[in-house]
């Protein structure tokens, strides 16, 4: 049987990252996880507002161009006239009672938003932008007592979404507003989130004691969390249009939620729900968008045989921790999560997202991920991929690592995107899309073609991928790629066939191994790379070969017929004896139809045969008493 098998030996790198804390960063035990921006250094800021004097202004008449990060404290203020601009290229931070004053202007932060202590930003009529690459490359983030408020503004996202949360005393506000992309954002805490007569908010996360309310929006979904060691009985309203819907305490089936919920004249709503640890969930008659499994006990789980777009008549979900009941109700997309040093088993689901993030682990073993829940990552976690089908987009972030084993990416929109400081290894997985690695992030891309129907004493072409790719800033690179063979049976003597392989290579020859002198079967195939001084171990696969001797079934005198190249795409050259005037060959598949036969009675030295019209697969050319075997490709 045909294996593969990877070591992987990597050193991080110490690395520090602030995180956010949305659905992808959700945490109960450490919600403070953004205040470190307090305790950055004022001289670490490039633009400071109301240090020197604590009240001072910044007035924007025209158009401004800041470069780096802007902070305001203290009385300080920030104030965009009507026909203004301002483009900020870092993080936007407000503290103590500083305010951002903008109206009928444009702002454009290319960083995250970070309101602290009683700061206000009051946006009105204004064009609003945080320009990304990739999805929840930026947020925004209200913490404390601030007060943000958007109203009547235009938001744009450029390639990414936009996340966030509000948490602890502090009220985010959005009334009319327009997203062009959708957000996702958590409120937390005792926060208070009002969103009304919105286009295309979509994400909102609702938990702890927070108050939130949704009037007149077009295009929501709302993801309940059932809090640990919570019973609750529930079914949410049909159809995706509410006109009036309480989710409280006071509500039958709910009397240990502990935050408060009011939707009013909202049009396509669609339903989230986050069982968590300890709870006991009973869901009946409803239309679930998604559920999602968080695990965040540093323990080891496995979830099984989930699928999308399944009905439950009366079924009964239990992972070890937590009971979730759905009695006659739909789950059309689950969603799976690890953090806090948690490992996720996920085996032969067929799910719309995993992530693991704060040092978790996700395993998928088989299945697919479909991206409808979003997409496949980590962020400050590990994630493995072991022959799964990915169709969607790959996303790692912060000090991620992951591997990539035996797998298919098929996600034609955009690239795979690994930032900050992820390390990742793809082995022998097909992709359909290019890797954006960006920042001081790694990837080495390796695969070796099994070489079906191969013979010993030929130049046998391996063909496989040797890439890696390397972040602006990476301290790391691959020096060469290797190449080595062994004995099945003596996996560990092994023989270089080629060294100094540059990379770059990607479904193309990698080496040619002389395989003459080497008896028929079975085979190791070793690719290494070699990364720089910063690791003792090299990156390495390896892929279980077989090589045939097809000289038995010919005579003595016919030893010198041979075919070049094996494989082919558009034709072949078939050596034969000088003695050998005349050839007759045929050509058949392998199911052994005739779809080829020629003659030549006198020719040159090779013979060229156009195999353009073959499809691809394996084949046999057979002359009077000789049989050789090609690969089309």
């Amino acid at each position: 049987m045909k294996y593969l098998f990877i070591i992987v030996a990597f050193l991080f790198c110490s690395f520090s990252f602030g995180q956010s804390l949305s659905k992808h960063h959700y945490n109960p035990l450490n919600k403070n996880s953004n205040l470190d921006v307090k305790d950055r250094q004022i001289l670490d800021y490039e633009h400071v507002i109301g240090d020197d004097s604590p009240d001072e202004t910044w007035v924007i008449t025209g158009d401004s161009v800041l470069t780096g990060d802007l902070l305001l404290l203290n009385q300080g203020k920030l104030i965009l006239q009507e026909g203004s601009a301002l483009s900020i290229s870092g993080n936007l931070v407000s503290l103590n009672t500083s305010q951002i004053l903008a109206q009928h202007a444009d702002l454009i932060v290319a960083g995250h938003y970070y309101a602290l202590g009683q700061s206000v930003m009051q946006v009105d009529f204004c064009n609003l932008s945080f320009p990304m690459d990739y999805r929840y490359q930026y947020g925004i983030f209200v913490m404390d007592t601030a007060n943000v408020s958007i109203r009547d503004t235009d938001f744009d996202f450029a390639d990414g979404q936009l996340e966030g949360s509000v948490i602890g005393s502090a009220s985010l506000n959005f009334e009319r507003d327009s997203f062009a992309q959708s957000v996702t954002i958590s409120a937390m805490g005792e926060s208070v989130l009002n969103v009304e007569s919105c286009v295309n908010a979509w994400e909102f996360l609702l938990t702890d004691s927070c108050s939130a309310s949704f009037a007149h929006n077009e295009s929501l979904i709302l993801w309940f969390y059932f809090p640990e060691n919570v019973t609750a009985n529930y079914a949410f309203p049909a159809g995706v249009w509410v006109e009036d819907m309480d989710f409280n305490q006071t509500i039958p089936g709910l009397e240990e939620i502990p935050y408060s919920v009011s939707i009013d004249s909202c049009t396509n709503v669609n339903w989230g729900m986050f069982p968590m640890a300890g709870s006991n969930v009973t869901i009946t008659n409803s239309d679930m968008r998604t559920c999602g499994w968080i695990f965040n006990d540093g323990g080891e789980h496995t979830v099984t045989g989930m699928m999308n777009e399944q009905f439950y008549a009366m079924e009964s979900f239990n992972p070890g921790d937590r009971q979730l009941n759905l009695v006659n109700s739909r789950v059309r997309t689950w969603n799976f999560y690890s953090m806090n040093a948690s490992l996720l088993n996920i085996e032969g689901c067929f799910y719309g997202e995993a992530l693991s993030m704060e040092d978790g682990t996700i395993q998928s073993f088989g299945g697919i991920c479909d991206g409808s829940g979003g997409y496949f990552g980590a962020n400050h976690g590990n994630i493995n991929a072991f022959a799964s089908q990915i169709e969607c987009q790959v996303v790692m972030e912060g000090r991620s690592s992951g591997t990539f084993i035996n797998s298919e990416l098929y996600y034609p929109w955009a690239e795979h995107v690994f930032a900050g400081h992820s390390i990742a290894v793809f082995a022998n997985t097909e992709r359909n899309q290019g890797f954006s690695v960006r920042d001081t992030s790694f990837l080495v891309d390796l695969a070796l073609d099994s070489l079906s129907m191969q013979s010993i004493g030929d130049f046998v072409p391996v063909r496989g991928n040797a890439q890696d790719f390397v972040g602006q800033d990476a301290p790391y690179f691959v020096n060469e790629y290797r190449l080595y063979y062994a004995s099945a049976d003596l996996p560990d003597d092994r023989n270089l066939i080629a060294e100094g392989i540059s990379g770059a290579i990607y479904q193309d020859v990698i080496a040619h191994w002389n395989t003459h002198g080497l008896m028929p079967g079975d085979y190791i195939l070793y690719l290494q790379a070699i990364i720089n001084g910063a690791y003792d171990e090299p990156v390495e696969i390896a892929q279980d070969v077989n090589l045939y001797d097809f000289t038995g079934i010919s005579t003595e005198s016919n030893f010198d017929f041979s075919l070049y190249p094996n494989p082919a795409t558009a034709a072949i050259y078939l050596f034969v004896p000088e003695s050998n005037t005349n050839c007759t060959f045929s050509v058949f598949n392998v199911a052994g139809e005739q779809v080829m036969n020629k003659k030549f009675e006198s020719h040159a030295q090779p013979i060229k045969i156009d195999i353009r019209n073959l499809a691809k697969g394996s084949y046999f050319l057979k002359t009077d008493d000789k049989v050789l075997s090609f690969v089309k490709e």
